[in-house]
């Protein structure tokens, strides 16, 4: 979300920089049918987040609720759960009447009384690393099916639906987040009910991933949205403590629905998830080549929107989109990367290989901090001069095209407000914790993992038969496709040489309308794919639901991502 950028000086200063969002490019910059390597003609820079003010009206007071069996110990408010395993406890979501608004087709299946209803559930996971209280919070939506965009969820005909992860960044941003406003089976509207006592209800979209496969959505690391715990000492430092969790979590989870358990499995999420994603999928894949664990998870795939995942490549990309898409000229892009640029990367390169460590902990964490808070002079540079250049209007930072308006440049105040409603406390059985967009404090523990470059796990990945994409929005800033672009191409493993020579194919949502959702590279048998998509910035389901939805659909059925078809992509050099 927001945060405030600031570097220099002796004494550490607060280097706030949620990546949540990201910005759009202009056509000029990426155009069909030519090599994406022609846009690595200039090396050029920009900065991260600008310098926003937490925004203390996202604090949100829930009440307690009551559920369906046993009644828990903790300081809950009187929540009846229902026990899964010794350490995951769940309860359905039992909105009251009218506050669904559902599509006509289900509002036929709800009234069919032979049908079984959708499974719509909230829980929570103690976490088994401390002796203290720490749980962490998620959602659970049935896969809704229907339509084409299902296709029996998965190629062929498979009769096991794709189990979906999602992870919102940050870090310590809430998946509730995503799940009302971007990808989730509802949105957040204002109830037309006058006489109701709750002003805001939900609407069923078209487009929510659970008509892909079954949807689950985790606050991460603890003590994010609703997650929580006893003593913040137990809040996550780095990937390998979030990977951990969530890697237990899914054990807890899958013993809980033994019929899901040989189900496919995708890891997904945005912007900070550029770490989470890799992380956690190398964890799982990790675990099921040593057969580690309870269960055997069937890992298939990972997917990376706006992310941030390898920050030296990425920081070094910031100028060269800033000079694409119009915001600082060619000359200001330069002197910024000259000024600043080689110093980044060393200090990146000093964060990455300390002492051999891939993780950062107490004793390596220093010069990551010392990395992230120099490489911030590259965006806020740029975005100083950005504003400058339009007479002093800032710029929106999660997509170019847009002015900023408001603390977070979206409006997400309705999710809070819907949130915050008695019935939706009860509902979602969240007690009497307080909920937040996003948490500073969790942020600020993660900051010795910011510079931590993720892309050296997923080769082995790739190489085993786990598929990759990586997605962003043209019109994002903050994680830009520029940056995610150059990485993609740079990383080491066998397909390297043909997805660097990849021409861009449009990605062809409906060819009878001659309607396309952006450019796609992939290789020809599909296992690595980069997709940039029109007309979106940092949250690309938020801007281009079908585009977003289409796209997760054929990924997990393996088929090509710019067409439709079978098999990867089949792009000439």
């Amino acid at each position: 979300m927001r945060g405030r950028g600031r570097s220099g000086g002796k004494s550490r200063k607060k280097t706030l920089l949620f990546l949540l969002f990201l910005a759009s490019v202009s056509s000029s910059v990426f155009v069909s049918g030519r090599p994406y390597s022609s846009y690595d003609e200039k090396e050029d820079v920009v900065d991260l987040f600008p310098d926003f003010e937490r925004n203390e009206r996202d604090l949100l007071v829930f009440a307690g609720a009551v559920g369906e069996s046993k009644k828990t110990d903790d300081d809950d408010g009187g929540v009846l759960w229902t026990q899964k395993t010794s350490r995951l406890r769940e309860k359905s979501m039992a909105f009251p009447p009218g506050n669904i608004i559902f599509s006509d087709e289900e509002k036929e299946t709800a009234s069919n009384t032979n049908a079984t209803p959708l499974e719509r559930a909230a829980g929570y996971f103690k976490l088994n690393r401390t002796t203290h209280d720490a749980h962490m919070f998620y959602m659970f939506f049935e896969h809704r099916g229907g339509g084409e965009a299902s296709k029996g969820g998965r190629k062929g005909g498979e009769e096991k639906v794709p189990v979906v992860l999602w992870m919102t960044g940050g870090p310590g941003c809430s998946s509730e987040l995503a799940a009302f406003a971007e990808n989730g089976p509802f949105e957040v509207i204002e109830n037309k009910d006058e006489n109701s006592e709750d002003k805001y209800v939900l609407k069923e979209t078209k487009y929510g991933w659970d008509t892909v496969g079954h949807l689950l959505y985790v606050d991460q690391p603890v003590n994010t949205g609703f997650s929580w715990t006893s003593d913040n000492t137990d809040e996550a430092r780095d990937e390998e403590t979030v990977s951990n969790d969530i890697f237990e979590f899914l054990q807890d989870f899958f013993l809980s629905r033994p019929e899901l358990a040989d189900n496919p499995l995708f890891i997904t999420g945005e912007s900070y998830a550029g770490h989470y994603v890799p992380a956690v999928a190398h964890r799982a894949f990790v675990a099921s080549k040593n057969d580690e664990g309870s269960v055997n998870l069937n890992l298939k795939g990972f997917a990376i929107g706006n992310g941030l995942t390898d920050p030296e490549i990425q920081y070094a990309a910031y100028a060269k989109y800033s000079v694409g898409v119009g915001i600082v000229t060619a000359l200001q892009g330069e002197d910024v990367n000259a000024k600043y640029l080689e110093t980044c990367e060393k200090k990146a390169k000093k964060c990455n290989n300390e002492n051999g460590k891939r993780y950062s902990n107490a004793t390596v964490s220093k010069k990551c901090i010392e990395a992230v808070e120099y490489c911030q002079n590259i965006p806020n540079a740029l975005l100083q001069i950005a504003a400058e250049n339009k007479g002093g209007k800032p710029i929106n930072v999660y997509d170019v095209r847009k002015e900023c308006v408001g603390d977070l440049c979206y409006d997400f105040s309705p999710i809070g407000k819907f949130l915050n409603q008695k019935s939706t406390r009860e509902a979602l059985g969240v007690g009497n914790r307080k909920w937040e967009t996003c948490n500073m404090e969790v942020h600020e523990k993660m900051m010795g993992d910011w510079m931590r470059d993720y892309e050296p796990l997923i080769p082995e990945m790739l190489e085993n038969g786990v598929r990759g994409m990586i997605y962003a929005g043209e019109s994002d800033f903050i994680c830009n496709f520029a940056g995610n672009l150059d990485w993609t191409r740079k990383m080491e493993w066998s397909g390297r040489e043909e997805f660097a020579k990849k021409f861009s194919s449009p990605f062809v949502i409906d060819e009878e309308e001659g309607w396309t959702g952006g450019e796609v590279i992939e290789n020809d048998d599909g296992r690595f794919s980069f997709v940039k998509v029109s007309q979106a910035g940092h949250m690309v389901p938020l801007d281009q639901p079908r585009v977003a939805q289409e796209m997760l659909r054929r990924f997990v059925n393996e088929e090509n991502i710019a067409t439709g078809g079978e098999g990867g992509g089949k792009g000439e050099v």
